[in-house]
Order: C-alpha cells, then sequence, then structure tokens
C-alpha cells in the first residue's frame, strides 16, 4: 500500500493527537505536526501534500484568520482542508463549511469511528453510497433521507447546516436529536 502525508496545525500536541497519528500510521498515513501555520507552509513548498488539518485549539482570532488565509492561497488549491473540532463553536464550524473544507470532524468521537470518519474524509476515490429509503422494521421505526450537509454528530446529537432542508424549515442549522445510536 502506497503511503500518505499529511499534515496537522494545532497549537499544542496533545497526547491524543499522537494516539491517533498512530492509527493513521497503522493505516499508511503519516502525520506530520506544525504549531504555526508559517511553518506549515515553509515544509509545504519543499513537500507538498493533498491534505491538512487544522485543529481548533488556537485562539479563536487567529483559528479564523488561519482558516481564511489557508483556504485562500493558490499554491493550496486542491489540498483537502479538514477542521478536526474539539470544541462546538458554531461560528468556525459555519466558516470552515463556507470556505470549502472537505470535512469537519468532530474529535470527541472514539478512535475506531474517528479514523474511520478520517480515512474517508482524505480519500482520494469516490466511495459510492446508496440513497437510504425509508423502511419500518422490528429495530428501527423508519428511516430518513435528509439533503442537508451534516456538521457535527456527538452522541446525543446530529447538526445539519445549509441545503435543501434550510429552505424547508427556514433555520439556518438544525439539531436532531439521538434517540438510539443502533447498539
Amino acid at each position: 500500500m502506497k503511503s500518505k502525508t499529511i499534515y496537522w496545525l494545532t497549537d499544542t500536541v496533545l497526547p491524543v493527537f499522537k494516539e491517533r497519528a498512530e492509527y493513521l500510521l497503522q493505516k499508511g498515513v503519516e502525520v506530520y505536526f506544525f504549531n504555526d501555520i508559517n511553518s506549515l507552509l515553509d515544509y509545504y513548498s519543499k513537500k507538498r501534500v493533498n491534505v491538512i488539518v487544522i485543529s481548533d485549539d488556537f485562539r479563536k482570532e487567529i483559528l479564523q484568520a488561519t482558516l481564511t488565509q489557508i483556504s485562500s492561497l493558490p499554491n493550496l488549491y486542491g489540498v483537502r482542508l479538514i477542521l478536526s473540532v474539539q470544541q462546538n463553536v458554531p461560528s468556525l464550524i459555519k466558516q470552515a463549511y463556507e470556505l470549502g473544507f472537505r470535512d469537519i470532524i468532530p474529535f470527541d468521537l472514539d478512535g475506531r469511528q474517528w479514523l474511520h470518519r478520517f480515512l474517508f474524509s482524505i480519500s482520494g476515490s469516490e466511495i459510492p453510497f446508496t440513497s437510504p429509503h425509508p423502511h419500518v422494521g422490528l429495530k428501527a421505526i423508519g428511516g430518513v433521507f435528509i439533503p442537508a450537509r451534516i456538521v457535527w454528530i456527538s452522541n446525543d446529537r446530529i447538526r445539519f447546516l445549509r441545503g435543501e432542508l434550510e429552505e424547508i424549515v427556514e433555520l439556518p442549522m438544525l439539531y436532531l436529536p439521538v434517540i438510539s445510536n443502533g447498539n
């Protein structure tokens, strides 16, 4: 399997970040951590990558400026940008969405779920999915197809942003409680 390299911009490299980097390394993804955008960009000029992860652990003003700067640099066009969120700050999530980030991944997912979501986000090839069909069965009351982008998933709620759903319910965001997660 061909290895892949990603850059991860974070204010502080926490032990849990290193743990996630180890999970990725086992899947053939090498992670380089950076503490400021200038060092990341300097290294990027020497070794290009297709994925840059930005953690939300910077001060809000610095993070907002970084998201805007990194998404507007011509030499980074085509790079998949991922926002890794530890906090639920709607304005930052909305900014990343509007700037075209590939994904916004909650860091509070357990290791296996986070790894699956992350690998899906950095995938270079299309992964086909079938549209869900509503059904009623013994284990489920029903299924729903929602025309919106999921921007936050936690154990107790799902948050949607924009799309046709916004026009239908006339709200910029919608939170749905999770009654059962299938376990």
